[in-house]
């Protein structure tokens, strides 16, 4: 439950709805408590008149109206604080997928070489989704069943102080039955989590490189290895449930225990005479109140645990360490001024290894003025993209220094780099939208006369909708096979980039 208070304290902002809810709720439980009274005092209306000791007719008719107003009453608030349940958690959805996405923005880039991105994708839907659906059941509905069962417990201690004890004794031990029951399912809904990311993960790279697939003739051994992880999680399912089920009985047999005791005393107290028929019906109805919740609480405590799980998985991407300290300037940092005293580019005795125990590279160094053009030849594996990632700061050097117009890289702001540096990548990428966009990618706010259009192709307003014919670049991987895409390789830094590099 407290990592579900922490993204509650995630989205500060919203304090204004919570506030809301909070009230709603405590008017929802205040409407529903009336109703068992104004009953029961029309129940002791209608005795009172069998008996022939009053007509009762009249006040039976106002009791009648007062249960009118109290129910349209509760109609309206629960209503309204359904709806501000509804706003809240979509709110809150958006402040933590904005959160969840400027973190993953800022995270190194050997953050995303060790995650397959159908996985990422997976842990923001499964967390935020099931949280906030979460948070929205507590508010809508249980939360004023909490507020409610208090309530109820007060009252009935003014009736008996038995019936009040056996009523506490539900949810202690509800509760302790559910921890035994929550850390093996908590422990088997982090396997069946793994596997339904490896199966998306495996999902978003196949559809993404599916002509690679095709190609090499794999399409039956990548549904094999779907339905391998989507198998696997019907088998951690079913041990889940019956544990989860198991347990079930446990706690809903206590319950009914539990139950027959305080049905007991109700009934032989009014026999006794210790309580009117209006005053058992009262009770009946605030003991129905009070285990409403309780025998549905198995599915408000299968929601909260995914909710719990999937919290986890946000915060362990949150606790991620970004590239950099991350600064927030008002205005985005010019391009570096390059000169001619100074290489524009230079390699100091640069060492790097992606992991502690190999090295890709070992003492380089080399330096590039201004002006210059320069290739490196060699094998796949030799480094050369390395190179140009260390130049961009997507790595940081294990020893050495990298330098652009003499300032070490380590000491710029990460954004200040990029904008110095323009790259065009080996293997080209498309974004949604017009080839305009693109090509204006690192220039959001260049115009038209900026953007030349490519040779012999697509025109830049041009989309990337299928046409009927088949004419227009897609977007996605798809698109990077496609002519006007082999066409983008040959482009200058220049005209990829928001202003011209050196």
């Amino acid at each position: 439950m407290r990592s579900i208070l922490r993204l509650l304290g995630v989205a500060r902002e919203l304090w204004p709805q919570y506030v809301g809810i909070v009230l709603t709720s405590i008017l929802i439980a205040g409407t529903g408590l009336l109703t068992p009274f104004i009953i029961g005092a029309a129940t002791d209306q209608i005795v009172a008149a069998g008996q022939g000791a009053t007509d009762g007719v009249t006040a039976v008719l106002w009791l009648a109206v007062a249960l009118l107003i109290n129910d349209l009453a509760n109609t309206v608030i629960s209503n309204y604080g359904g709806y501000l349940g509804d706003t809240m958690a979509v709110r809150l959805r958006t402040a933590l997928s904005n959160k969840y996405f400027a973190k993953l923005l800022s995270l190194p880039q050997k953050y995303f070489d060790n995650e397959l991105t159908g996985t990422i994708v997976n842990r923001l839907q499964r967390s935020i989704t099931e949280t906030t659906g979460f948070l929205n059941m507590f508010a809508n509905n249980f939360f004023p069943m909490l507020i409610t069962v208090f309530a109820v417990l007060i009252i009935s201690a003014a009736y008996s102080i038995w019936l009040s004890l056996l009523l506490i004794v539900i949810y202690p031990l509800f509760t302790w039955l559910t921890a035994i029951t929550s850390k093996k399912w908590q422990a088997l809904e982090g396997k069946k989590n793994a596997e339904f990311d490896q199966a998306g993960g495996r999902f978003s790279e196949v559809i993404g490189q599916i002509k690679v697939v095709k190609s090499f003739a794999q399409e039956r051994r990548e549904l094999s290895l779907f339905d391998g992880n989507y198998q696997r999680t019907i088998g951690i399912t079913g041990e889940q449930s019956r544990w989860w089920h198991q347990m079930d009985v446990a706690r809903r047999g206590a319950l009914n225990v539990i139950f027959f005791g305080v049905y007991a005393i109700i009934f032989v107290q009014t026999v006794q005479g210790a309580f009117s028929i209006g005053e058992m019906v009262v009770l009946v109805q605030l003991v129905n109140i009070a285990r409403q919740p309780v025998l549905s609480m198995s599915y408000f405590v299968d929601t909260i645990q995914k909710a719990i799980a999937g919290s986890k998985d946000y915060f362990k991407v949150m606790e991620e360490l970004p590239e950099r300290p991350i600064e927030e300037p008002s205005d985005a940092p010019a391009p570096l001024a390059l000169g001619d005293a100074v290489p524009a580019i230079e390699f100091e005795r640069a060492c790097f290894g992606y992991t502690d125990t190999e090295k890709v590279l070992d003492e380089v160094s080399f330096a590039v003025r201004r002006g210059e053009r320069v290739a490196f030849v060699g094998e796949s594996g030799g480094g050369k993209t390395t190179l140009v990632s260390l130049l961009l700061g997507l790595y940081s050097l294990g020893k050495g220094r990298v330098r652009v117009g003499g300032h070490d890289i380590a000491a710029l702001p990460l954004e200040q780099l990029r904008r110095s540096v323009g790259v065009v990548f080996q293997d080209p990428s498309w974004f949604s939208g017009s080839i305009a966009d693109n090509i204006a990618y690192g220039s959001p706010s260049a115009t038209r006369e900026e953007i030349k259009p490519w040779p012999n192709g697509p025109t830049p307003t041009s989309s990337f909708r299928p046409s009927p014919r088949g004419t227009t670049p897609k977007s996605g991987s798809a698109a990077s096979n496609s002519p006007a895409a082999r066409s983008s390789g040959s482009r200058s830094p220049e005209q990829c980039s928001r202003t011209p590099r050196s």
